[in-house]
């Protein structure tokens, strides 16, 4: 097994790919200690630059399949793009970034998201990868995922089971073979004119990509999943109708709103669409309004149903019950027989549905930990978010080129919303328990 990674140390283009063995000629895993001294000595023997043929990983696919087609057609880079394909995963060294104080969180996810730009470190990625470890000398460490094979939860899984077993036994990693077998040098071809063009227009549409996307991580910790399992509701749906909530708020209007299903139960299952939006939803959010006559009563009343509605759709997505991926179907079917697509797939109320403004994902850890991504539609938000005990990780993004939305107004009416939620579930309570005095 081969385990790739390029370590980033001055700027621009300046990217090394190495290739590193995990185990031994016996098959036996190499001990930590020894792959850190392997590490330590590429970071010591590097003095030059090297092109960052990662950045064109990160270009639009049409780009990056036609400059993977010509960098392939090179003999020199073959055997290396076969290489980084069939590693494990790569671990990029990303050059040293300075932090501000209350945004390293922020700065954790753009990096993983997008490397923070091409004069810093996003040609030092592989988005072709599954995995990706990236490591900053300033103490951000995290993954960048890449989507299509799974859901973000296996790799919560993973991380769930490194660090307990980091806490059970501190020496975790460092029984091993010291049998190390020598990194390798993966060599690519100078860029010519037509290479250095791919590489250019990447580094552009990265740069303005990064700039446009707005990523606020909060933890909200005035409650948690334990406040909202004993008022007998579930923590997705209850987050889910607080997204809606704060977005009814700001907008005024109600959101398309995606939320993703596994279909694990499915042999080759993916994924199925939780539509969040619905009659009571909606309801709920009217009776909040502040014009609204509703009592306090009232307004929990709505919110149950408005819960129970979400976990009734849930339920049915997770059992292949959904819409989405069948009508998916039946398009796919129309374009592939070239018939012609129905004309309800360009109906106004299917195509105003599908657009989903709001983007959200649960990715559900014990641990200090979060995902995030951006959001998929221009004029909307993405949110992914880990419901703990006694708090709520949320990643939030959207596009700073929208003259619609607003991320920093977005994140503190979410607050507000969950505790506009917590007050009138409190106060129906104590309304309910109140002595009826007799007249």
């Amino acid at each position: 097994m081969n385990m790739i990674f390029s370590p980033t140390r001055l700027k621009l283009f300046l990217a090394w790919f190495y290739k590193m063995q995990i185990y031994d000629k016996e098959g036996k895993l190499i001990a930590a200690s020894a792959l850190a001294f392997q590490l330590e000595k590429i970071l010591k023997t590097e003095t030059t630059v090297g092109v960052a043929y990662g950045i064109l990983t990160t270009d639009s696919r049409d780009n990056w399949a036609d400059a993977y087609k010509y960098l392939s057609d090179i003999h020199v880079n073959r055997d290396g793009l076969k290489t980084i394909q069939g590693a494990l995963f790569t671990v990029s060294l990303d050059q040293c970034t300075t932090l501000k104080k209350g945004e390293e969180d922020d700065e954790l996810i753009s990096s993983l998201i997008h490397g923070s730009g091409s004069q810093i470190n996003s040609g030092n990625r592989w988005m072709d990868k599954t995995i990706q470890l990236v490591v900053n000398p300033n103490g951000n460490v995290g993954f960048t995922y890449e989507h299509s094979p799974a859901e973000g939860q296996p790799i919560a899984m993973m991380m769930d089971y490194v660090m307990k077993k980091l806490k059970e036994d501190p020496n975790f990693g460092e029984c091993g073979s010291k049998d190390v077998i020598p990194t390798d040098k993966i060599q690519f071809c100078k860029p010519n004119d037509r290479i250095g063009q791919w590489l250019n227009i990447a580094q552009q549409n990265l740069d303005e990509l990064a700039k446009s996307l707005q990523i606020k991580v909060i933890k909200f910790d005035k409650f948690g999943k334990d406040f909202i399992k004993k008022q007998r509701l579930g923590p997705d749906s209850f987050i889910q109708i607080a997204l809606q909530l704060a977005f009814f708020k700001m907008h005024l209007e109600p959101a398309a709103q995606y939320e993703s299903a596994h279909l694990r139960i499915f042999e080759g299952g993916r994924t199925e669409t939780i539509r969040s939006c619905s009659n009571e939803s909606i309801s709920f959010c009217r009776a909040m309004q502040n014009n609204s006559e509703a009592t306090d009563e009232e307004r929990a009343e709505k919110l149950r149903a408005a819960v129970m509605s979400h976990q009734m759709y849930a339920k049915l997505a997770l059992q292949g019950k959904g819409v989405d991926r069948h009508l998916l179907g039946l398009k796919v079917m129309a374009m592939e027989n070239n018939l012609p697509i129905p004309k309800f797939f360009s109906s106004p109320g299917f195509v105003k549905s599908s657009h989903f403004r709001m983007s959200t994902s649960q990715v559900a850890t014990k641990y200090d930990a979060f995902m995030g991504y951006g959001p998929a539609v221009d004029d909307g938000y993405a949110c992914c978010y880990n419901p703990r005990d006694n708090d709520i990780i949320l990643a939030i993004s959207a596009w700073s080129h929208c003259k619609v939305t607003d991320l920093l107004v977005f994140t503190k009416t979410l607050e507000q919303s969950f505790l506009e939620m917590k007050d009138i579930l409190d106060n129906s309570q104590q309304s309910s328990h109140s002595p009826i005095s007799k007249l």
